[in-house]
């Protein structure tokens, strides 16, 4: 007995400019439907606003899509990120997290920024 389907394969693992990936949520859905995939998960880390983009240019292109993001994670010293895939990007609960990992996160950069200045590596720039 055979059976017929046709494969679908889907990259679940891009991060967009929302994070610190080169090309916006749009961008990837058309790369990934040039490329052959049938569905994606756009999996920025820590943030989620780059899903409301991803899901109407999937709807565009006619692609699946998976919500998602890597989680920053800390333990036994260390720190390492966790994939979560279909996550409700309605729970409260990860909207102030994701928020609170956003201004983390830029605190940080602006922290690395600010040293560069003081080591001379970084001129004729400002954070603005």
């Amino acid at each position: 007995m055979s059976i017929d389907y046709e494969p679908k394969f889907a990259n679940l693992h891009l991060h967009s400019t929302h994070s610190d990936g080169v090309y916006s949520p749009a961008e990837l859905v058309r790369l990934a439907k040039k490329e052959g995939y049938k569905a994606l998960a756009v999996t920025d880390h820590d943030v989620i606003t780059g899903i409301p983009e991803m899901i109407a240019e999937c709807e565009k292109e006619g692609m699946e899509y998976i919500k998602g993001a890597e989680f920053t994670c800390q333990g036994f010293g260390l720190d390492y990120h966790i994939v979560g895939l279909d996550i409700d990007t309605s729970n409260q609960a990860l909207r102030d997290y994701c928020a609170y990992m956003g201004e983390k996160e830029t605190h940080r950069t602006k922290t690395l920024f600010d040293q560069g200045l003081e080591r001379g590596t970084l001129k004729n720039i400002t954070w603005d």
